[in-house]
């Protein structure tokens, strides 16, 4: 069983759950044994405070839990944040891909059993697993945003050209010729999987792309401004400060000041 403040998720083998970093949650059986918080079951490992293999309980069947964490560039977060519940369960869709999963699963914690897997190739599996979730979540009918987008050839389409050209002077027009429709549908189609109009969700990009290189990489604020397709740094300031609320020096400041 997974628990969280507001919901309760029942897990059986097969299934894979995406919880959002951050979140307080629980692991339990359905019996009333007391639930064990994470810090008190690695307190005892010295040096070694989490990760690894780690046996705990009582005489009940076994059971084998995984875990992984993922660490994403600030711009992919912020789409996944806006695409994703903050607990997402998936269900296997089949039999196929129970047992696709469930062997993916063993041998990522084939350590468990006495065997050794590469830690490449576990990253790799771990990989997979995430990327399925994904998908699988994408290709139902309740999800929106860029994730559903993916499914529809000609808002994918669009998507990927944004994404890949963002200083690019794109217009509506050229974006429903790229889908292959036409600029009426275009946009009300982009609309309602997105949640916003292509142009809204253009500058959307551009300023996370613009606030990622100056968080990370040693750009001026020119720089910035030119990457994501302006052409005077001051519409680019004028744009990020609408958008962020503060201007690009500031942000800057505060993120290195963060990581310092």
């Amino acid at each position: 069983m997974l628990t969280t403040a507001s919901d309760r998720f029942t897990l059986v083998p097969g299934d894979l759950a995406l919880l959002r970093r951050g979140l307080s949650h629980a692991l339990n059986d359905p019996s009333s044994m007391r639930t064990v918080a994470a810090a008190e079951l690695y307190a005892k490992r010295g040096d070694r405070p989490c990760g690894g293999l780690h046996r705990f309980g009582g005489d009940g069947t076994e059971a084998t839990l995984g875990a992984a964490s993922f660490s994403l560039d600030e711009r992919t977060a912020d789409l996944l944040q806006t695409s994703l519940p903050d607990v997402l369960v998936v269900k296997a869709r089949d039999e196929v891909t129970a047992d696709w999963r469930r062997s993916t699963f063993e041998l990522i914690t084939s350590d468990v059993h006495g065997a050794r897997v590469d830690p490449l190739v576990a990253a790799h599996l771990i990989d997979a697993l995430f990327l399925d979730t994904l998908q699988s979540y994408a290709s139902s009918n309740a999800t929106g945003g860029w994730l559903r987008a993916l499914d529809e050839p000609g808002i994918g389409v669009a998507l990927r050209l944004l994404h890949e050209r963002p200083a690019a002077r794109w217009t509506v027009e050229e974006l429903a010729r790229a889908a292959a429709m036409s600029r009426s549908s275009f946009a009300a189609r982009f609309t309602s999987v997105i949640g916003l109009a292509p142009m809204t969700y253009l500058v959307r990009h551009r300023m996370h792309v613009a606030a990622e290189m100056l968080a990370t990489g040693n750009v001026s604020t020119d720089d910035a401004a030119s990457a994501v397709g302006y052409e005077t740094s001051s519409a680019f300031v004028k744009a990020f400060r609408r958008w962020f609320g503060k201007t690009p020096s500031e942000h800057r400041r505060h993120a290195r000041g963060r990581s310092g």
